[in-house]
């Protein structure tokens, strides 16, 4: 309510006002039905009825803001979250395309260093707060990766150093195991830091249980780093198996580690996904990748019928919006 009292006067200027997490539909919808030629749009970035920590009165909110509001536009950035929604819930979902900022990624792979062929580095994240990025399985697939291929270098991410301990404590590994895995912890990162880690790397491993969209494996792909990652998750909408990427199934860890051991034994199948990786980055560039927001947004106002007589200028008449690439 506090919310929807702030910005409702302002609103009457907006064209769109925009939901990006579950708990502020309900103010979303109550600002638009005060102006009637403002659509209230819905940008589900992820499943949020699946997030381990919330509570009972929060999963159900979540479960209700698919539905509670039949006239907001829903979109949504892969092919998995759509369909997710559509199956839970019946809601059309529209397609829009994620976006990244390319810039410090494609700097960081500028300044690239050049690689050695028989040295093989995996970077993985492991943050054991989010157990969907699945932490446990990812530093197992890790240490048998290590035993399987001695020679591969493997650095982490992602997590205090007390934060990885406690894992490694709750896994109940060899002290010798849990020394290797510190060693290669570098903690948390910034973009900055992710995106040197990437550019130094030859292969980035994600395991998540399920993962919405996965921009991570997407930023990895932008600075010329093959990307292992999920199968039926957010990430097959940019990643696809054998040519651009590696899709694992992230519950099979024998799978995992045997891709991964494939990856270190082939320099020039690394160098062949990698390349494709840099094209397909390109797609979701802020421009291309706007672009389409833009155009379901200006369809969906296109459908409201208080704009004609409105103050607000159809997408068409509006100079300051640019359809071309």
């Amino acid at each position: 309510h506090e919310l929807a009292a702030a910005v409702k006067e302002d609103a009457a200027a907006w064209d769109v006002i925009v939901a990006t997490l579950f708990t502020t539909v309900e103010a979303v919808n109550a600002v638009a039905a005060c102006h009637p030629a403002t659509l209230p749009a819905y940008f589900i970035q992820d499943y949020e009825p699946n997030f381990k920590r919330l509570n009972k009165a929060q999963k159900q909110r979540a479960l209700e803001s698919y539905t509670l509001y039949p006239h907001m536009l829903a979109m949504a950035k892969t092919s998995w979250l759509r369909q997710t929604v559509f199956k839970h819930h019946g809601t059309k979902v529209r397609a829009v395309r994620g976006t990244l900022d390319l810039g410090k990624f494609e700097a960081a792979r500028r300044r690239r260093p050049r690689r050695t062929p028989s040295k093989t580095i995996v970077a993985a994240m492991v943050r054991p707060a989010t157990p969907r990025r699945n932490p446990a399985g990812t530093l197992r697939v890790l240490e048998g990766l290590r035993i399987a291929r001695p020679s591969v270098d493997v650095r982490t991410f992602g997590s205090t150093p007390d934060a990885l301990d406690e894992l490694l404590e709750a896994e109940d590994l060899l002290n010798t195991t849990k020394a290797r895995h510190r060693a290669a912890h570098l903690g948390p990162l910034d973009q900055d830091g992710i995106a040197k880690l990437f550019a130094r790397s030859d292969v980035f491993l994600d395991l998540s249980l399920f993962q919405a969209f996965g921009r991570a494996g997407l930023e990895a792909m932008a600075t010329g780093c093959v990307v292992v990652v999920p199968k039926n998750s957010g990430a097959e909408d940019y990643a696809s198996d054998g040519a651009n990427a590696v899709l694992v199934d992230a519950t099979d860890e024998a799978g995992a580690i045997r891709a991964l051991a494939a990856l270190a034994d082939d320099a020039q199948r690394r160098a062949a996904l990698a390349a494709r990786g840099l094209e397909t980055v390109k797609l979701y560039a802020l421009r291309p990748a706007s672009k389409t927001t833009l155009e379901v947004l200006c369809a969906g106002l296109a459908g409201l019928p208080d704009r004609n007589d409105s103050m607000h200028r159809s997408c068409s008449e509006n100079a300051f919006l640019d359809f071309t690439d």
